[in-house]
């Protein structure tokens, strides 16, 4: 998850949030879970796939208002949630009405000081649940007029700092599209479908989630799978690119200067560097190898990798290291 710059990433019992430009990173010990598994009968196997992965559905996002940053854990309480405020690193039980649940390790979106979540029930039907971060109070967001309703691959999105929601669909004719609502700026409560991406060229012939990275000025569209694969949708010409595969996470980056609240924590990862890469303009990008692509970036967009140093950790196991500028690629497992 990222959110301004920063990046928060969970462990079994910890929540890392790192700032790439600072080189800055804050560890914070997560409370216990009472039923931390769910039961394995609740979800089929391949629904995973589209999941952020643990036993928890996860946000993390800023209080406009405050301007503190904020993580939540949603579990299988039906009462409560864990939230974290990251200036003084304290954990406090949020009561959750019990109406307001969301499937385990389900993706979320910051937008505006309010973390979103989709809540997929059966038959196509859903909700979009917030939780204003200020408030810490969670209400329900009017959705957008889906005609054939919500697919479990349906993934929600912050882009350009508007809430979005990406779905796969199957036309008749065998055709396949992505399609992208966005909501309104005003009024908050209506939608708009912003593109409709032709799938045909990739071949696929079974369904897979798509996640939005950022949209261009031009209107193309960065945007990953849940099989690892990047691709760049170009709108001048309704081209689809395949950039890069074997990914972990592309996310969204601008740099962020302000320092996380300093505190005294036992830095325990595998974590040991980061790679500052190059930027490039998103239309200047082409498809290319993994390689060449990860170093490369967009305007406006980092992506960062974070690589492991087996020798290093033999060496300290406990050795956190990060350079002080900004990476520019992404290699966390989402």
């Amino acid at each position: 998850m990222s959110y301004e710059g920063l990046v928060c990433f969970p462990e079994t019992e910890w929540v890392n949030v790192l700032n790439p430009s600072t080189g800055q990173l804050r560890r914070f010990r997560c409370p216990s879970l009472l039923n931390p598994r769910p039961n394995p009968t609740t979800f089929r196997e391949e629904s995973w796939t589209t999941y952020f992965p643990g036993y928890c559905a996860m946000g993390f996002g800023r209080d406009n208002v405050k301007g503190s940053y904020k993580v939540v854990r949603i579990f299988r309480d039906p009462n409560y949630c864990d939230i974290l405020d990251v200036n003084n690193g304290e954990w406090r039980k949020l009561w959750k009405p019990n109406r307001y649940k969301v499937d385990v390790g389900r993706k979320s979106a910051c937008v505006n000081g309010s973390v979103y979540w989709l809540r997929i029930m059966h038959d196509h039907v859903y909700t979009i649940l917030a939780l204003d971060l200020h408030t810490e109070e969670f209400h329900d967001v009017p959705r957008p007029p889906l005609p054939k309703g919500i697919m479990l691959e349906a993934q929600i999105a912050n882009i350009r700092d508007r809430l979005a929601i990406a779905m796969p669909v199957f036309h008749p004719l065998q055709q396949y599209e992505l399609e992208i609502w966005s909501m309104d700026d005003a009024p908050q409560d209506t939608w708009s479908k912003t593109h409709s991406i032709s799938l045909v060229s990739l071949g696929i012939e079974e369904s897979r989630s798509f996640t939005p990275v950022t949209l261009s000025k031009q209107g193309d569209v960065l945007f990953y799978d849940d099989e690892d694969l990047l691709f760049k949708y170009i709108s001048k010409t309704d081209e689809l690119q395949r950039l890069a595969e074997d990914i972990s996470v592309i996310s969204h980056y601008v740099e962020n200067l302000v320092p996380l609240p300093a505190q005294q924590v036992e830095l325990r990862t595998g974590i040991t560097c980061l790679h500052p890469l190059e930027i490039e303009p998103l239309d200047r990008i082409q498809p290319r190898s993994v390689h060449e692509f990860l170093r490369k970036g967009m305007r406006g967009q980092r992506i960062f990798q974070i690589s492991r140093n087996s020798a290093m950790e033999k060496q300290n196991p406990h050795a956190c290291r990060f350079p002080a500028w900004p990476a520019a690629s992404v290699h966390l497992a989402n």
